[in-house]
């Protein structure tokens, strides 16, 4: 009995177990919960992806290529099923999510960065994004470009991440309109990044290049047979608008985030705003501590927002809004760190107020958490504008 008691696992191997049972379960649960039969069929737009994800039409039109080939793969292998199709979205989602928080980590800590993760996650539009056969939810890919950066900081002479930071920069390079967001990054952090490339040997430059070249080649192909793909690819519409009405376009799109859409959208219920009022607050917070502290981040960020929204208004596309949520998830970080930082200031020394302070910060981001659940699992599924747009086999 003894040596079965001793062979036993320990408290420290049940803890971690169920830690990594809760962590990756419950978010699985959540976004795979009846992904099949959420709805009656597919939409237009998910046939369309279906179509799109089949192999000679992604060698015509490469653009999103790394969630179709995904897809095409999931098709195949469950013949067709909705739940298949809809896991590739789950799939890139949480993906995303895990090496978001690893980024946040490193700011934050685990508890804010926790936080800030379950702040995006449980967004409306984030939650049904992951939960639809189409790809948009790889608008929130320069995340993985994030984590391939810092890991690459920490391991700068392990040729694996510098292969895995070129390989993500040129998947992106395949999702529209990302190419802004990482010129405009370029603008602030591109010094950081050559200061590291130039400590290379050449070999390994030159090898890294042509990893960059040969991954880019079936898009730079197709932009050379197919122009129109590249104003696709640029987020440029087939027509500019008069001064006009791009400027009530752009009101209205910072509208769609903030107070109400323009119109009712597949991924929306009714015309409620993107943000709930939880993640606006933090993000006022979040704005004011990155203006007051962090400046150069403050300018980085507003700037691909203001991008993002620009080509939301152009394209009247709610979808292209989906760049926009890691920053500013990020942002309301910055507001729950600024909360818990300042609590800790009345309570330096006492370590109940540390403990106090973050289980009123998750009270916080549990009435997000019920709201994204509710709005997403719920109500969406049943709104009349799903259920008769959500009628295609």
């Amino acid at each position: 009995m003894r040596t079965l008691w001793r062979n036993w696992p320990s408290i420290n191997f049940w803890r971690t177990s169920f830690f990594y049972l809760f962590t990756i379960g419950v978010p699985f649960a959540i976004f795979s919960w009846h992904l099949g039969s959420q709805t009656v069929g597919l939409s237009t737009a998910e046939v369309s992806a279906r179509t799109g994800a089949k192999l000679i039409n992604i060698f015509h039109n490469p653009l999103f290529a790394p969630y179709k080939i995904l897809e095409n793969i999931l098709f195949r292998l469950s013949g067709g099923h909705i739940f298949a199709l809809r896991l590739t979205s789950v799939i890139f989602s949480l993906a995303i999510l895990v090496m978001f928080f690893y980024v946040l980590k490193i700011w934050f800590g685990k508890s804010i960065a926790l936080l800030t993760v379950l702040l995006l996650a449980l967004t409306p539009i984030y939650l049904v994004a992951s939960r639809t056969a189409t790809p948009i939810i790889t608008y929130t890919l320069p995340i993985a470009f994030l984590f391939a950066y810092q890991m690459l900081k920490r391991n700068e002479e392990n040729r694996f991440y510098w292969a895995l930071l070129v390989v993500i920069l040129a998947l992106s390079f395949y999702i529209p309109g990302l190419i802004w967001i990482y010129l405009i990054s370029s603008l602030f952090w591109g010094r950081n990044l050559f200061g590291i490339i130039k400590d290379n040997t050449l070999a390994l430059n030159l090898g890294l290049g042509a990893l960059f070249v040969i991954l880019l080649s079936p898009l730079i192909y197709s932009f050379v047979i197919n122009s129109d793909l590249l104003k696709s690819w640029l987020l440029i519409p087939g027509s500019w608008p008069q001064p006009q009405a791009f400027a009530r376009d752009l009101a209205w799109t910072f509208s769609d985030l903030f107070i109400r859409l323009r119109a009712v959208d597949s991924l929306s219920v009714g015309r409620l705003a993107l943000l709930n009022a939880v993640q606006i607050g933090l993000f006022i917070f979040g704005t004011y501590v990155m203006w007051v502290r962090l400046r150069k981040q403050f300018f980085w960020l507003n700037s691909c927002l203001l991008i993002i929204i620009i080509l939301s208004a152009l394209n009247h596309r709610l979808a292209i809004l989906m760049m926009a949520l890691p920053m500013i998830a990020f942002i309301c970080g910055m507001g729950l760190r600024y909360l818990f930082v300042e609590w800790r200031q009345v309570f330096p020394k006492n370590p109940l107020a540390k403990g106090f302070a973050i289980f009123m910060m998750f009270g916080i981001i549990s009435i997000h958490i019920l709201y994204g659940i509710r709005y997403s699992l719920l109500a969406w599924p049943t709104t009349t504008e799903v259920r008769q747009s959500y009628v295609l086999k």
